[in-house]
């Protein structure tokens, strides 16, 4: 994946302290470099929202941040496991989602 032109000239050092001086402004710059990365052509869209939504929702802070890192990536394999579950049993089906005719070679 190539990333938007946006982050183009993005400096580590800069942006953090913006986040320190300016929290209001970085909270916007952040928010706009995540929509474009999600609105990127050719991206999946309605998975990065899902995804971005559950980063949003943050959790318990309590929780050691490392947990809610593996409870997302669970989350995330947990739909590639129902992609490939799908994919595979319409290739024993002889037949893609939505009835189209699997290409077989």
């Amino acid at each position: 994946m190539t990333f938007p032109r946006p982050f183009d000239g993005l400096n580590f050092d800069e942006l953090s302290s913006l986040a320190v001086t300016d929290p209001d402004r970085f909270e916007a710059l952040r928010s706009a470099l995540i929509e474009c990365v999600i609105n990127e052509p050719g991206g999946n869209v309605a998975q990065l929202a899902a995804l971005q939504e559950r980063l949003n929702q943050g959790g318990d802070p309590a929780t050691p941040r490392c947990l809610d890192c593996l409870r997302l990536s669970k989350w995330l394999d947990d739909s590639y496991r129902q992609l490939a579950w799908t994919l595979d049993h319409a290739r024993v089906q002889g037949e893609m989602p939505g009835g189209c005719a699997l290409i077989r070679r």
